[in-house]
């Protein structure tokens, strides 16, 4: 299997590094998601990669080749490296149309073979009808088809996208995520794209990276980094409502046949204190006993009065007062104190069923399974 490894270092006059190790796997179609907000390295990275910065320090190769290695002082030329780069503002020529604008990333090639390529990308994208436009007189996402065609003319080996939706509005960005992932999966390459939009790198990734000042904080599958995130940083960056410290004060075993494998436990389960409220969680897999707990609003369910057997089920029902609700497209977000604050996220229409008030006392459930700790 290919890889791509980096271990580079770049600095900025003014003083800013960005630090990445990273090793990646690149035969076939993937999409991998470096996300951070802005200002922390995810352009320089994609722009190092590219051989779009002659200055970093390290090493990058991919598959056999060797794209930059400072002590050799070898750094191949971006042509050379074949890559597709996509710039965050698309970089469409104005004075060129859409046909000439996916020509030029091609302009090196046989004047026949332009033409066929040119003509089967303007059908793949559904621009034919566009081809004497130029961009001004394009919509965004029509400069955002254009761009990404001509990124993908030279069939490169690998393709760098820069917040690929950014310039987008947010009604065009909903509607072209989906569209995205589909034009990119049509020619089987490899595709790392950097975003400060988690929802973005939810819908596009199979992998995740996860930046903030210059250097990766955590990587591995969307599943793997968003539901169990490493570092409290790392949980705000993935939407992670509430993290707050806790301590874990015991562990329980469920009863098991005297014939079953201590490894073979199965519900094992630990008291944490968060606050002054005492929760049941999975047990944490190291045996420490200062963690952060980390809670997902959308995980947090608002339930009715509690009754012995709901209480059995449901071990961590518990009382709530509403402190602050705030609206927003699609969702409520109903910030609570529960003996720790807590925040919710409801739909509008279950929060309409309930008719949630400021300052009114309700009861919530959070799943054992649904609360993840990190190691304090």
């Amino acid at each position: 299997m290919n890889n791509l490894i980096a271990k580079f270092r770049f600095e900025y006059p003014q003083g800013a590094v960005t630090q990445v190790e990273l090793e990646h796997p690149v035969d076939g179609f993937s999409v991998t998601a470096f996300l951070g907000p802005s200002g922390c390295g995810k352009t320089t990275l994609l722009r190092v990669l590219a051989g779009l910065e002659r200055n970093a320090r390290g090493t990058i190769r991919f598959g056999d080749q060797t794209w930059l290695d400072s002590q050799q002082r070898k750094s191949l030329s971006p042509v050379h490296r074949k890559i597709g780069f996509m710039f965050q503002e698309y970089a469409l020529f104005p004075h060129l149309t859409v046909a000439q604008n996916i020509e030029y990333g091609i302009r090196r090639v046989p004047a026949e073979e332009r033409r066929r390529r040119v003509t089967e990308l303007l059908n793949r994208f559904g621009m034919s009808k566009f081809s004497g436009r130029y961009p001004l007189q394009l919509s965004g996402g029509q400069q955002q088809r254009i761009a990404l065609a001509r990124s993908v003319a030279c069939r490169p080996q690998l393709l760098l996208l820069d917040e690929p939706l950014s310039a987008l509005d947010a009604v065009q960005r909903e509607a072209t995520r989906m569209e995205l992932r589909g034009l990119l999966e049509e020619d089987q390459i490899p595709v790392i794209l950097v975003t400060h939009d988690r929802h973005e790198a939810l819908s596009l990734a199979d992998h995740v990276a996860l930046m903030n000042d210059g250097e990766i904080l955590q990587t591995g599958s969307i599943s793997e980094v968003f539901n169990r995130p490493k570092t409290p940083v790392v949980a705000g960056m993935v939407g992670v409502e509430t993290t707050l410290p806790g301590r874990v004060e015991s562990t329980h075993f469920p009863a098991q046949s005297p014939t079953h494998h201590q490894s073979n436990r199965i519900g094992e389960t630990s008291v944490v204190s968060v606050g002054n409220v005492s929760l049941t969680v999975a047990k944490l897999q190291s045996s420490v006993n200062n963690v952060y707990v980390c809670i997902r609003g959308a995980d947090v369910e608002i339930v009715g009065p509690a009754s012995p057997a709901a209480v059995a089920m449901d071990p961590n029902r518990i009382p709530a007062t509403i402190t602050r609700i705030q609206l927003f497209e699609s969702t409520l977000r109903i910030e609570m104190n529960c003996g720790f604050p807590l925040v919710a996220i409801l739909t509008r229409q279950l929060a309409r069923s309930l008719a949630l008030q400021v300052g009114q006392q309700i009861e919530v459930n959070i799943p054992v399974n649904a609360i993840h700790l990190i190691n304090r």
